[in-house]
Formats: C-alpha cells, structure tokens, sequence
C-alpha cells in the first residue's frame, strides 16, 4: 500500500463537549479518563460546512457508519502511554469484545518497526547505511530490469522507498494456503503470489513506496546476523521498547489467535479465516496492540531527545527521524520542524488498516488500529477528536462552504458512473442539495457543492470536479481518475 499521511491544516480552537460514559474495554487506571471521554465522543469529519453546527460524533457510531466491527486506540501524553482503549467486537455477529489486549495486524507500520531493528545493526556496526547490500547477500542478488544500469542499492535507498524496487504491496494468503520462502517471494515463484523483486529505476532517483524493498532488507538482516526475522526483531526493537504484545511470527500462533481481531471487508463481512497471512513479515506481518505500537513510538520520541531509551541512540534515532526522499525519513514519514515536528506511518492489509503517529518535542501521539477495510476514514476522525483535545498542531477539520445549485444540477449527475483507469463504477444519488456516491467496494462519500462544477466529500475532503459537455454529457474528475455516464 501507499503510506499515506491523513495531515490536513492547522488545528483551530474550539469548545470540548460534555464527557459522555467510559467506553468498555478502557483500560484500567486510566490517567486521561476526561480527556479520553471527549475523545470518544468527539469524532470529527475531513470538512465542516461554514455556517453551520460542528457535528461530533461518538466512536461507536462512526463504527457503525464505516461498518468497523472493532477499534483499538491508544494515546501518548507527555513521553507516556496515556490510555488505550477497545471498542465493538474481535469479529462481526460474535461477542468477544476488543479490548487494550487485542491483537491487530500492524499491516505496513511493520516496516517502521522494520527500519528500527535494522538501524540498530547499523548502530552496531554490523550493517552500513550507506554500502552496496549486494555485498552482504549471500543467497540472493537483486536484479536489474533491462535498461537499467547496475548501481549501487544501499539499505538508506531501501528503507527511504527511493531504490528503485518494484513491488508496491502484498495481498497476503489464505489460511491453509501454501506459504512462500523469502527467496520464492523475492523471485515472485510458486507459491508467491505477487511479482519478482526488481530494480526498474535508478537507485536514489526518487520515492516510490516498495513492500518489495522492505523484503530485501528482511532477507539482508537474517543473513547478516543469522538469525531468523522474527527473533532478531524480537531482540532488536519489541523487547526493548517494551512490545509484550507484539510478534512477527507468521501464521500467528495458534496461542494468540483468539486474541486476535478477525478482519472484515468494506461491506463489514468477515474475512474467510479471519485474516491472511503475510510471511512478508518486514513489510507486513506484525502483529501488535495500540498500545505496543505506542510504546515504540514513545521509545523513539525519548531517543530522539536524547532520554534514556533502550531502543535507539539519540544521533540514530534522528538519523531515522529525518528526511530522506521528500517527506520520508527512514521507515517513517517525516514532516514539518521544530515543535510541530511528527513522525506517522499508515497501514492496510485486507481486513485491517491502521494508523501511527507521534510529536517528539510534545512527547504526544496516537495509534489506532480498525479491523476493518472501511477504518481509514473512521481512523481520521479519531486522530483529528484526538488532535483537538490534546492540542496537536495538524489535523484540524478544513471550514468549506456549500453553495444551493439548481437541483436540475444535481439531478443531472445521478447515476453510475464508469471511472478509468481503474475500471470500477461508482453510483451516485442526490440527497437534498448534495450527493452521496458509492463504491463498489462499499464505501460512501458525501458531496457537497461548491460550485456547478466542484463538490467536496465531508469524509476526506475530496474533490469532485465536473466538465459539462452538451454533446457528449458530463465528465467527472475524483481521486486522479475519470468518469463517464453508465447509466441511471
């Protein structure tokens, strides 16, 4: 999947409202309750509409609104995991309640997790940021696609996506299903069922995010210490920072499963076994509770200002923290400076996505983990709750206002929609004086009008942009993508 940031713009001031109950499966000796209670109760939209009354809303019903059968959250405040908290249940139609114990997949925030351990080589002397990994791997070589001049590959290409490696993600296995070795996934061979590993660019050319350069580095950090991946994580980076929780094994133990939260699609239908399996563990396979995931975080933040950590130095941890290809540090996103400096990494396996970031100068953040396809958006609500009340400078909803069109306007953008070049449709329906459109995935987004020709989702705050044509009828413009009548 892409890494992705959910940033939008400044946090502006508002009132807090009321604290409603205490959601079950908090936490015990919850240090933030009040705080913790607003959060909850205040879920905010990508947009607000000028003029008009804030909506907030509680976790639960937005879980319902992203059909999210389960969210885990967990909050840093001054240096320290503040709270975490479960919501709904491991799996649809079941009873077993997510709780600060859950298990998520940690889908692509693995490669942070990734990118500490190997740093912790490379503080150690036995990796170079900087050298050729071709000189270090023994079983395996990393090709050059044709027309494509041999360079050198080095580990900062591979955990800043800037080497030129294909393969952007994986859809994981079935359970049951016959699993690949490092070197199948690599050479995308039987039973491996994502492409070859290549380098199709020149190295350090520019970003472009690669699960596959992730999975060269797993291969390079068991070859050079000799140890299994899961293991040498465990030393390197989960024991240190304290992540009891967490594991990178693949398949997940039968030990574990029934702590584990079973994903669901954009429909909130269960996914068949209740997950799939990643043996792409650098890029993908860790599991992990909010609150583990939140200890990491807090381990590199103290690293980053020189505390006493066990995780990272302090020059090693702003090494990681600082940007490399754009806003990409060392296995994390990077952005702005100063006090409004954070680090966050996003992520999406089938079933799940997840969400982590963190303030190193507030010593602030929050993980959120949804067993859901639908969490992204629902994800987004919570950091921006949470961003308002602990007084994060991002997140803040944008103010837009919506203008009244005629509703001939309306009307005359109602129907399905054939979008390329992805190939999928869409249908919209007008509801009053905006639409609601729909994927095929399941998702819904709500547009308001700008104008005649611009729409804005109050869920991500896109942009829908029409070009009205007499002879050939309206054409859409959302998402980089674009769309023609398919019928009403």
């Amino acid at each position: 999947m892409r890494l992705v940031s959910i940033l939008l713009v400044l946090l502006t001031a508002c009132s807090a409202p009321q604290a409603g109950p205490a959601a079950p499966g908090a936490a015990a000796g919850d240090s933030g309750g009040d705080r913790r209670r607003v959060v909850e109760r205040g879920l905010l939209p990508a947009v607000v509409l000028a003029g008009r009354a804030e909506p907030r809303w509680t976790v639960e019903e937005r879980m319902e609104r992203y059909r999210v059968p389960g969210l885990g959250v967990a909050v840093i405040d001054d240096g320290a995991v503040a709270w975490a908290a479960g919501y709904g249940v491991a799996r649809a139609g079941g009873a077993v309640p997510i709780t600060a114990s859950t298990l998520f997949q940690a889908a692509s925030i693995s490669k942070a997790v990734t990118a500490a351990g190997a740093l912790r080589l490379v503080q150690d002397g036995q990796l170079g940021l900087d050298e050729d990994v071709g000189r270090r791997l023994r079983s395996w070589r990393l090709p050059f696609a044709d027309g494509v001049a041999p360079a050198p590959v080095t580990l900062r290409h591979l955990l800043s996506h800037s080497a030129g490696v294909t393969v952007g993600g994986f859809p994981g296995y079935r359970h049951g299903a016959p699993l690949p070795t490092p070197i199948q996934i690599l050479d995308g061979a039987a039973p491996a069922n994502s492409r070859a590993v290549r380098v199709d660019e020149t190295p350090g050319g520019r970003y472009r995010y690669s699960g596959g350069g992730y999975q060269v580095v797993e291969l390079l950090l068991a070859e050079v210490t000799g140890r299994p991946f899961a293991s040498l994580l465990d030393e390197l980076v989960l024991a240190p920072a304290g992540m009891e929780r967490s594991t990178f094994a693949q398949p997940l133990p039968a030990a574990l499963a029934d702590a584990a939260a079973h994903g669901h699609g954009f429909d909130g239908a269960p996914v068949p076994g209740g997950w799939h399996v990643y043996p792409e563990r650098a890029a993908a396979g860790l599991w992990s509770t909010p609150a583990d995931l939140a200890r990491f975080a807090v381990a590199l933040l103290r690293a980053f200002r020189g505390e006493p950590n066990r995780l990272l130095a302090p020059a090693t941890a702003r090494r990681m923290l600082t940007t490399e290809m754009g806003t990409m540090g060392l296995g994390v996103g990077v952005h702005d400076a100063g006090d409004a400096l954070h680090f966050d990494h996003a992520g999406w396996n089938r079933g799940t996505r997840t969400y982590l970031v963190a303030y190193p100068a507030a010593g602030d953040g929050i993980v959120v983990m949804a067993n859901g396809d639908g969490g992204h958006e629902l994800i987004a609500e919570v950091v921006r709750a949470a961003a308002r009340v602990y007084g994060w400078p991002h997140f803040a909803p944008e103010r837009r206002r919506a203008v009244t069109v005629d509703p001939a306007v309306l009307d005359g953008l109602v129907g399905r929609w054939h979008m390329e070049p992805v190939g999928f449709e869409v249908t919209v329906i007008r509801a009053g004086n905006h639409l609601l459109l729909a994927t095929p995935r399941g998702s819904r987004y709500t547009f308001h009008p700008a104008s005649t020709t611009e729409f804005f989702a109050l869920e991500d705050g896109a942009t829908l942009r029409v070009r009205w044509d007499a002879e050939e009828g309206p054409e859409m413009q959302l998402w980089g993508s674009t769309g023609r009548r398919g019928g009403r």
